[in-house]
C-alpha cells in the first residue's frame, strides 16, 4: 500500500528479528556514499554511544545507548556536492531541513513504536523524524561523515503539491505557531525558497 507501508513492514520484520539494531533506508538509485560507510558508521556510532556490536548475522547493535537517531550528510551526484546537515536538530532545522532519510540510522525499537503515519503519501519520512523527536524525546545525534549518495529526482519530486501541502501540516502539528511565523518571515527577508 505504498512506499511508507513498504518501510513499516521492513521495520516489523527485522524488529522480530533483532530489537537493539538500528536501520537504514535507501530508495531505488541511492547508494550508501563509499564502500567503508557502514564499517565507518559503526565505528562512529561506538564512539558516540561507547559501546557497540555488530552479531554473527552482521546487525549494528548499539548497547546501553539513548540514542534513537544519528544523521549525517548526503551526497548529489548530479550537482557533485555534499549537503551538509544541520550540526543541531533545533526547531529551526526541523522547520527548514532535515538530512534526508538515506543520511539517518534509526534505533529499530523506536521504529517500531512509532511506524511511519501512511496518511502522509509523500513525508510520511518527515513526520515521523519530528515525532521521534517531539513526542518521543528520542536522542538526536549528528555523525561528521557523508552517509549516502542521494539520487534525488524521485517520489517527492514527482509530487512537489502534495510534499509542500504535507510538509506545511507536519509543522503546524510539531512546531508553535510564532515560531513558523518568525521562520517563515525570515524566509521571506533572506529570500530563500
Amino acid at each position: 500500500d505504498g512506499i511508507y507501508d513498504a518501510m513499516n513492514r521492513a521495520v516489523k520484520r527485522a524488529y522480530a528479528m533483532e530489537e537493539t539494531a538500528y536501520c537504514i533506508f535507501l530508495n531505488c538509485g541511492d547508494l550508501f556514499y563509499n564502500e567503508d560507510v557502514l564499517k565507518d558508521l559503526a565505528d562512529k556510532m561506538a564512539k558516540s554511544s561507547n559501546e557497540a556490536n555488530e552479531d554473527m548475522r552482521g546487525y549494528l547493535t548499539v548497547k546501553s545507548s539513548g540514542v534513537g537517531i544519528f544523521y549525517g550528510d548526503t551526497f548529489y551526484p548530479e550537482t557533485g556536492q555534499v549537503d551538509f546537515a544541520f550540526a543541531k536538530m533545533n526547531d529551526f532545522a526541523c522547520y527548514r531541513r532535515l538530512p534526508c532519510h538515506q543520511s539517518c540510522v534509526y534505533k529499530l525499537s523506536l521504529m517500531a513504536k512509532e511506524p511511519y503515519d501512511t496518511s502522509y503519501t509523500v513525508r510520511a519520512d518527515y513526520e515521523q523524524f519530528l515525532r521521534l523527536k517531539y513526542k518521543e524525546g528520542a536522542i538526536i545525534r549528528k555523525l561528521n561523515m557523508v552517509i549516502a549518495s542521494y539520487e534525488g529526482g524521485g517520489f517527492s519530486h514527482m509530487h512537489k503539491d502534495v510534499s509542500e501541502k504535507e510538509r506545511k501540516q507536519i509543522i503546524r502539528k510539531y512546531l508553535p505557531g510564532f515560531k513558523i511565523w518568525i521562520y517563515d518571515l525570515y524566509r521571506l527577508v533572506s529570500l530563500q525558497p
